[in-house]
């Protein structure tokens, strides 16, 4: 069970707080149990309810250390790139390693297309739009969850995460 105040990856919503846990008013069962979440990263009052028995797509964040770990450990991760596929199994492949909810397939389908990516700048081609859209939701999720394990920006956390995986990026993007 969570608490009150935990941080959490929640599904493709990406990191969420624990605000609240209790019933809510206007549910179907007003005796079930709900945890409420907010993102710490959109001034909104756009809430989340998840039942508390029904949250298998929801973990808490990794500690400090584990995403210093992981970002030690990217440029040893071996991903193959998927390329020449036809675009409804590549969606199918990036959407399966995101529907694990695992973080370790979440870096492998961020250095997957990040490789993808260098391919395509090198031999003069586009990207295609189911990469770079998986790339952007896969970059966010990333990028938050870092954050708040390391006390730092989504930017910040963003940067950090392509350093492990190139050490140059900084010089390609002019950081």
């Amino acid at each position: 069970m969570f608490h009150c105040g935990d941080y959490v990856a929640y599904g493709s919503a990406g990191v969420c707080k624990i605000i609240a846990i209790g019933k809510i008013d206007f549910a179907d069962n007003p005796k079930k149990v709900y945890y409420t979440l907010g993102s710490p990263y959109i001034k909104s009052d756009t809430k989340i309810y998840v039942p508390v028995d029904a949250c298998n797509s929801m973990r808490l964040t990794i500690t400090a250390e584990e995403a210093l770990s992981c970002l030690n450990k990217l440029p040893e991760i071996e991903v193959k790139v998927t390329r020449n596929v036809k675009t409804n199994l590549l969606e199918m492949h990036y959407h399966e390693m995101l529907a694990t909810h695992e973080l370790t397939e979440y870096l492998k389908l961020f250095k997957e297309l990040y490789l993808k990516e260098k391919i395509c700048e090198k031999t003069g081609k586009k990207q295609g739009q189911a990469d770079l859209r998986y790339q952007d939701k896969v970059e966010k999720l990333l990028s938050e969850e870092f954050a708040i394990a390391l006390h730092i920006t989504p930017d910040e956390a963003k940067e950090k995460l392509y350093k492990a995986i190139d050490p140059t990026y900084a010089e390609c993007v002019g950081v």
